[in-house]
């Protein structure tokens, strides 16, 4: 049964690019103005640039159910309850994303899972709330979160914590996971 499921994986993937492409085809050939080739380059144009954005609109869809519930609930829900394990599809998609190497400092030793906002005050685990942090830069941060208004929450492992240190890969964490192309890596690798 392995054995299928790794040669349907493939086809699945062309799928995900061809259908747009098919769907825009189809619009051309149902298309009874006369564009003539102007028309068929416009509708070229468009579905090559659906095809790149479909896995970068699949995975955005895939984020956004829990996003309709404020973070301050899903907070006070998870009070004292243990944090349920991520996915190995999930961590496959998330080292994808960053290379698997830590975003921070860019070392490949001891690859970590990291919560952007943590999952105690309310952070989900989604490709766009976890980064990938090398062990070391992950016990420095713990879960350090900087709210609004200059408060902030850190309760560091013992011996690991840098206030600073910690803050400024909050920050490098909060800018890289809107980069372009961690969201073109993680499409690849769903």
């Amino acid at each position: 049964m392995a054995v299928q499921a790794r040669h349907r994986a493939p086809a699945r993937r062309l799928g995900r690019w061809l259908v747009p492409c098919a769907l825009t085809a189809l619009l051309w050939l149902a298309d009874d103005t006369p564009f003539g080739a102007e028309g068929f380059a416009l509708f070229a144009a468009l579905g090559a640039s659906v095809s790149v954005c479909y896995p970068l609109l699949a995975l955005m869809a895939a984020e956004a159910p829990g996003a309709v519930v404020p973070w301050q609930w899903r907070a006070w829900y998870r009070r004292g309850r243990p944090r349920p394990s991520i996915s190995a599809r999930l961590r496959r998609i998330v080292y994808a994303a960053d290379r698997h190497r830590c975003c921070y400092c860019n070392s490949s030793v001891t690859p970590q899972l990291d919560h952007v906002r943590p999952w105690s005050l309310g952070g989900r685990s989604s490709v766009f709330n976890l980064m990938t942090l090398c062990g070391p830069c992950n016990r420095v941060k713990s879960n350090y979160w900087a709210f609004r208004g200059g408060r902030h929450a850190y309760n560091p492992f013992a011996g690991h914590g840098n206030i600073a240190e910690a803050a400024k890969i909050l920050a490098f964490e909060r800018r890289h996971r809107w980069s372009l192309l961690r969201f073109a890596r993680a499409a690849l690798a769903l």
